[in-house]
């Protein structure tokens, strides 16, 4: 389970699909092909836009997946009121869909909008799939994660069944337990920083644009954001300190600056 949570794209491309052409319904399909031969659904552990463009080009295989590092939400006056069937079961739901650019790729995204304001974003490459349909097949994912939840919880399921000895590949490559945890942390210490951040921005630009601050991303000729706020970012970033450090640090430099 590990190997898989740690190395799925790996395990997608050259064990299942490999698997999958071994049977009678893989089937070669030429590079004007526009239906999928197959849809692969699963959750963020494999997320990568090249991949997934990969899997397209390569193999006709398209993908249904939860969007990664999402700092924007649309607006409310998007999403319409839809019937999604999730598991036989009639879900009402606020969906929209737009076309969004991944890593240079183009992907079709879908939104549900949850009582709470939250929006749930979801990406796939699928050409022709309905949008309720994307919802459906995704969310429908719970009764899997469930499943084998309750596998392991209740009947042991990831216990070992006997006891022996057997030869093992000397060439195998395996990840160093430390490494696989320091790794984990640091993936969750780089999410909180961007969630941080796409808190902050907006109010920065707000302050900005108010008081005539040129853009960062937009400088011409002399123009140039105070020192201090590229400081603060610098400190804000190695210290992993609060939101409420960032208006402290940068709101006053901002509001300040003629």
């Amino acid at each position: 389970m590990g190997e898989l949570t740690e190395k799925l794209q790996g395990v997608i491309e050259h064990q299942i699909i490999l698997q999958l052409q071994q049977t009678k319904l893989w089937t070669e399909v030429s590079a004007q092909e526009t239906k999928p031969l197959c849809t692969f659904i699963f959750d963020r552990e494999a997320y990568e836009p090249a991949f997934f463009h990969r899997l397209w080009e390569t193999y006709r295989i398209a993908v249904v997946t939860y969007r990664k590092n999402v700092k924007d939400n649309w607006s409310v006056e998007l999403f319409e009121t839809k019937d999604v069937t999730v598991l036989q079961q009639t879900v009402t739901m606020q969906i929209s869909e737009l076309g969004t650019e991944l890593g240079g790729y183009w992907f079709r995204e879908i939104r549900r909008l949850g009582e709470s304001g939250h929006q749930t974003a979801i990406i796939t490459n699928h050409p022709t799939l309905e949008t309720t349909n994307v919802a459906g097949r995704i969310f429908g994912r719970w009764s899997q994660e469930n499943f084998f939840r309750y596998l392991i919880q209740d009947y042991d399921f990831d216990k070992m069944v006997s006891f022996g000895t057997e030869i093992i590949d000397a060439y195998k490559k395996v990840v160093n337990p430390e490494y696989r945890r320091l790794n984990h942390q640091l993936k969750k210490n780089g999410e909180k920083i961007e969630r941080i951040e796409s808190k902050f921005f907006p109010l920065a630009q707000q302050a900005m644009a108010k008081h005539r601050i040129p853009n960062p991303h937009h400088r011409a000729g002399k123009d140039r954001l105070p020192i201090c706020f590229l400081c603060s970012l610098a400190l804000i970033r190695k210290h992993q300190w609060p939101f409420q450090a960032m208006l402290v640090l940068f709101l006053p430099d901002l509001l300040t600056t003629d």
